[in-house]
């Protein structure tokens, strides 16, 4: 008589946050409109990421910015940094809360403590990731990144 063996998830404390996030490397794109598209360019920087972010049309590139990924003490919580061509920052948060999902929170930079807008990524293969907000407005509707280079 075969048995299967339950497979338990692991808890959010027992995922490896720095290895899973190395699953973002890479080129990925989204195309979101007839004539219009984002390539999100994603590069291991020691136990963090470097990336470029652009939206852009067959023409030209419509906004860019460039992206830093680093981790808390612990490695429990990765930060993202967001520099725009206008010099704003932009601060996120996340983590994985499973093997296939990331949830990353906007905050608000006059009130640290304020999250404005909530994210969440899920893989649904090692070529494919959503986007989908949870919360707040900051425009643009849900997305589909296909991997376009390894």
């Amino acid at each position: 008589m075969n048995q299967k063996m339950k497979q338990t998830k692991p808890s959010i404390s027992q995922l490896d946050q720095v290895a899973l996030l190395k699953k973002f490397i890479g080129t990925w794109q989204n195309k979101f409109d007839a004539d219009a598209f984002i390539i999100y360019t994603i590069k291991p920087f020691g136990k963090g990421l470097e990336a470029t972010y652009q939206v852009a049309t067959d023409e030209k590139t419509l906004l860019e910015t460039r992206q830093l990924v680093g981790f808390d003490p612990e490695y429990k919580t990765f930060t993202n940094f967001n520099l725009n061509e206008n010099g704003l920052v932009v601060q996120f948060q996340g983590k994985f809360i499973s093997e296939n999902r990331v949830s990353l929170d906007v905050y608000d930079w006059k009130n640290p403590e304020q999250v404005i807008a909530r994210t969440e990524f899920e893989f649904h293969d090692k070529d494919m990731f959503t986007v989908t907000q949870i919360l707040g407005n900051l425009g643009g509707k849900p997305g589909v990144y296909y991997r376009i280079k390894e």
